[in-house]
C-alpha cells in the first residue's frame, strides 16, 4: 500500500501487479532526492483514451502520450490542491506496457520511471531547452538507481522474479560457460573467459573472449555471445553465465555491461562464476545503475 498523503488511483484494471508499488517507491525517491518531504501527489494510472482526452482538452493534442503532470503550483492541478500538494501525474499504462516492451525492461519499471519524469515536472524541472532536458535526464537516472532495487526485491518477495533460476539451470549454465572458456583466443593475456547466454526462446548463445594484437579491438566473451545471438536473429534474453580461469568470481566489464543494457532487462539474472564454477548470482541493473540506454534517447 501506498504511505499517507501519497494518493494513487487505480483506474485501468489490467495494471500490472506491483504497479501500485512503483509509483510509491518512485514518489518517495523523487521526495528525498529533491528533499521536498512533507509534499505528496496524486498519481491516477489510466489508460489511452483518458489520457487522450485530457491531452486534447488541457493541452491542445489530439493524441495519448505515456505521461502528463498537472503542476498546483502552476495552477493546473486537478483538484483544488491542501496543504503540502504538488499536483496530479497521470499515467497511461498501455503505453507505458508497450514503451517498456520496446525498452526491453518491465511494464512495471516504465510506470516506476514515468512516475519519476512526471514528479520531477511538479517540482519544477522542465527539458524544453536542450540544458534544462540535461539536467532533467541526469536527476531522473539517480533517482531510478535508488527505485530499483527496490522494485527488484518487491517482486522477489511479492510477484516472483521476472524468470526464475533453479539450480538446474544454474548449474547447466555455468558449465556450458565454462566450455565456451576452452576455445578462448587469448595468446596475449592468458586469461581465458566463457560466456553462456539464454534466449527468450530457450536457445543457449556462447562465446569467449577473443584477443588481438592491436588490443583495441579484442572481444570479450559476453560481446561475442551477444553478437552471435543477434545476429541469429535473436534480440531478447532471459540470462547469462560468466566464468573464467581466475579463481574469483569474473563479472563483465564496462563495455560489456553496456551492450547488455540494450538488448536486457534491468531484472536479468547474470551468473558470475569463477574456475570451479562457485558463483554469485546478482542483475544487470545491479551491475550497471544509470545506464544510458535507448529510453534516453526518447523524445
Amino acid at each position: 500500500m501506498a504511505d499517507p498523503g501519497i494518493q494513487i488511483e487505480i483506474e485501468y484494471e489490467a495494471a500490472p501487479r506491483g504497479a501500485e508499488q512503483a509509483v510509491s517507491c518512485a514518489v518517495k525517491a523523487v521526495l528525498e532526492a529533491e528533499g521536498a518531504a512533507g509534499r505528496y501527489p496524486c498519481v491516477i494510472l489510466t489508460d489511452d483514451e483518458t489520457i487522450h482526452r485530457c491531452n486534447r482538452d488541457f493541452r491542445g493534442v489530439d493524441r495519448p502520450t505515456d505521461v502528463l503532470s498537472f503542476p498546483a503550483d502552476e495552477g493546473e492541478a486537478l483538484l483544488t490542491p491542501p496543504d503540502g500538494f504538488l499536483g496530479d501525474i497521470m499515467i497511461s499504462v498501455p503505453t507505458a506496457g508497450r514503451q517498456a516492451e520496446s525498452l526491453g525492461h518491465s511494464t512495471v519499471r516504465e510506470i516506476a520511471f514515468l512516475t519519476v519524469h512526471g514528479m520531477l515536472h511538479l517540482l519544477g524541472y522542465d527539458h524544453i531547452a536542450a540544458e534544462d532536458e540535461e539536467l532533467m535526464l541526469s536527476r531522473q537516472r539517480v533517482i531510478m538507481a535508488e527505485v530499483e532495487p527496490n522494485l527488484i526485491e518487491y517482486a522477489e518477495e511479492n510477484c516472483g522474479r521476472e524468470f526464475s533460476m533453479n539450480e538446474s539451470l544454474i548449474s547447466e549454465m555455468i558449465n556450458k560457460a565454462l566450455e565456451a572458456r576452452e576455445k578462448a583466443y587469448v595468446p596475449y593475456s592468458g586469461f581465458r573467459v566463457g560466456a553462456c547466454l539464454l534466449s527468450s526462446s530457450g536457445k543457449f548463445y556462447l562465446g569467449c573472449n577473443i584477443e588481438n594484437a592491436a588490443y583495441s579491438p579484442t572481444n570479450c566473451a559476453e560481446r561475442t555471445a551477444v553478437f552471435k545471438a543477434v545476429s541469429e536473429g535473436e534480440t531478447s534474453f532471459e540470462a547469462l553465465a560468466i566464468a573464467s580461469d581466475s579463481d574469483y568470481f569474473t563479472y563483465p566489464c564496462g563495455v560489456c555491461r553496456q551492450v547488455l543494457c540494450e538488448f536486457c532487462a534491468d531484472s536479468m539474472p547474470v551468473l558470475c562464476a569463477n574456475k570451479d564454477g562457485e558463483h554469485i548470482l546478482t542483475t544487470l541493473g545491479a551491475l550497471l545503475p544509470m545506464a544510458f540506454s535507448k529510453e534516453d534517447l526518447v523524445k
